[in-house]
């Protein structure tokens, strides 16, 4: 598995998605970083509080400035719904 650092200032904007799929409630969140105008999916979960756990971290490394490990198995991408990575 590649993953690469990055700081919280690279942080361009967190995007939270919300999807239903075969009655079930997934929440995601995607970072848009300042070097790119990708976004990656940082979580994919159906679990509400892990959700909200990791959105308030990911907060506090953007506000902080701290940095951030985000693991990614070869060219995960917002169109890579199989992908799940928390902090």
């Amino acid at each position: 598995m590649i993953s690469y650092n990055i700081k919280g200032n690279d942080i361009k904007r967190l995007v939270t998605r919300f999807q239903y799929k075969r009655d079930e409630m997934f929440f995601e969140i995607l970072l848009r970083l300042n070097h790119t105008d990708d976004m990656v999916l940082f979580l994919k979960t159906n679990d509400y509080g892990m959700f909200r756990k990791t959105f308030d971290e990911l907060m506090t490394v953007r506000s902080e400035n701290r940095e951030l490990n985000i693991p990614q198995s070869g060219g995960s991408s917002a169109s890579d719904m199989n992908n799940t990575h928390a902090i």
